[in-house]
């Protein structure tokens, strides 16, 4: 089975960084009584608080991301620096499709 972008996309939603996300600017936005949402905690320049919740800028945790507007790396905002390459396991397996990963399949 193939599996397209865009149900790819729907189980990045579902399951990903965006669901998680979403779960804590709701748990933001009841403890400071209004809905939270993404413009309140991008484009930061400084640490924000939010409730109980500290949000840092992208170039604290997230420094040479491209797609996040991030800095480049060793800008005096960054706190730590990530090496994530994948899990070389499985990537060789798969082919890339936009931004995502879809399994290589046998037509």
């Amino acid at each position: 089975m193939v599996v397209g972008q865009e149900k790819v996309r729907d189980i990045m939603y579902l399951t990903g960084p965006r669901i998680f996300t979403q779960a804590i600017l709701e748990a933001m936005g009841e403890q400071v009584g209004h809905r939270v949402v993404d413009e309140d905690i991008m484009n930061l320049t400084g640490p924000k608080l939010i409730g109980d919740v500290l949000v840092m800028p992208i170039n604290a945790f997230g420094t040479g991301q491209s797609h996040s507007g991030s800095g480049p790396g060793g800008n005096a905002d960054q706190l730590i620096s990530h090496h994530f390459q994948g899990f070389q396991t499985w990537k060789p397996s798969h082919e890339k499709a936009g931004t995502f990963w879809v399994r290589k399949t046998s037509a």
